[in-house]
């Protein structure tokens, strides 16, 4: 029962920055869905070049790729949040508005029954996942400028965050990448077929 009521606890005490995060993340993904057919960006390009051609691994590749990739992403917005918040506040617009990019371009070409197929299974996880750690890179940022103004304690929220981050955000983000690399494809496919 401690645990549970720890673990709630810092739910409660970081939820103003699970608002924001949320607000910001769901915010950027509309907006980028509804201007999708006038952002002159090919989405699919992006992801090739920054991640080169990621269809060339295998499953487990591709799972230990994505996991890796988002947490190392997370743990930075994490140890990035207290520079005012700077680094959340990107992250999470940019993460959000990717988001809704490609759901608004994959839905155009082949269909939204498809692009939220291709989405949900994992992203039902990676999402409250990743705004979590904005989140937490928020409290981290306000603890600062407590700091600075009235004597908050930074150190003291790191501990919580980070130990939230390894218990709770790390599980939710190799969940999300096993069925990512495993269960999304399938789902997709069954999706895709007329």
């Amino acid at each position: 029962m401690e645990r549970f009521e720890g673990r709630v606890g810092y739910l409660s005490s970081i939820k103003a920055s699970l608002a924001f995060s949320s607000i910001l993340f769901f915010g950027s993904a509309l907006a980028a869905y509804y201007f999708s057919d006038r952002i002159p960006i090919d989405i699919i390009e992006v992801f090739r070049r920054a991640f080169g051609d990621i269809k060339e691994l295998d499953p487990v590749q591709l799972m230990l790729f994505i996991f890796f990739n988002n947490s190392m992403k997370s743990l930075m917005v994490i140890l990035l949040g207290p520079a005012l918040g700077i680094v959340p506040f990107f992250f999470t617009v940019m993460n959000g508005g990717i988001l809704g990019l490609a759901i608004g371009r994959v839905a155009e070409s082949r269909g939204i029954a498809f692009a939220l197929a291709a989405i949900l299974p994992h992203g039902i996880l990676e999402i409250p996942a990743i705004i979590a750690s904005s989140a937490i890179g928020f409290r981290l940022a306000w603890e600062v400028l407590r700091k600075i103004f009235s004597g908050g304690s930074v150190l003291r929220e790191l501990r919580r965050g980070f130990r939230f981050f390894l218990l709770r955000v790390i599980p939710l983000l190799f969940i999300a990448a096993f069925i990512e690399a495993f269960i999304t494809p399938a789902i997709a496919l069954l999706a895709s077929r007329p």
